[in-house]
């Protein structure tokens, strides 16, 4: 795939991974959204991706809806932050965990943050503590909160 696929192509390459089951695909898919400049009509697939089980590149989708940091992705993330995935055993999901919450504190609404609290409340310790260190730090990084008022 070039570094220059039409958005339309993406939209159709994304509903044929969905609609097939098709990891290859998925992983197809997300490198190119990475390269296209409007990702918003990425949003929906991205999100129904992040629940999905049958594909390996649910840290990837979180990079790339950390970086879109659009507040329609604030529940999945939230979700998929605690989520374990059988694939991610070998680190216990954490690094998915910790994109998750940068995506929620980078999009920087009052939903995203009140995510971020209630993940604070995490029985899972590490979970917990990267959620705190959001909120902590929420002011100091205003500049990267996509959606931020006061």
């Amino acid at each position: 795939m070039s570094n220059y696929m039409d958005k339309n192509k993406l939209i159709e390459l994304f509903e044929s991974a969905i609609r097939t089951k098709n990891p290859d695909e998925v992983d197809m898919a997300v490198a190119e959204a990475f390269s296209v400049l409007e990702t918003s009509d990425c949003i929906p697939f991205l999100c129904q991706l992040l629940e999905f089980d049958w594909h390996y590149d649910h840290e990837d989708i979180a990079s790339l809806l950390q970086q879109i940091a659009s507040p329609k992705s604030v529940d999945v993330l939230f979700k998929t932050a605690t989520r374990k995935f059988e694939y991610l055993n070998y680190d216990d999901s954490k690094p998915l965990s910790r994109k998750c919450i940068w995506a929620l504190a980078d999009i920087g609404n009052a939903e995203s943050r009140k995510a971020l609290i209630e993940l604070t409340k995490n029985q899972d310790a590490e979970i917990a503590g990267y959620a705190q260190k959001r909120i902590d730090n929420w002011n100091l990084e205003i500049g990267r909160k996509k959606h931020y008022n006061s």
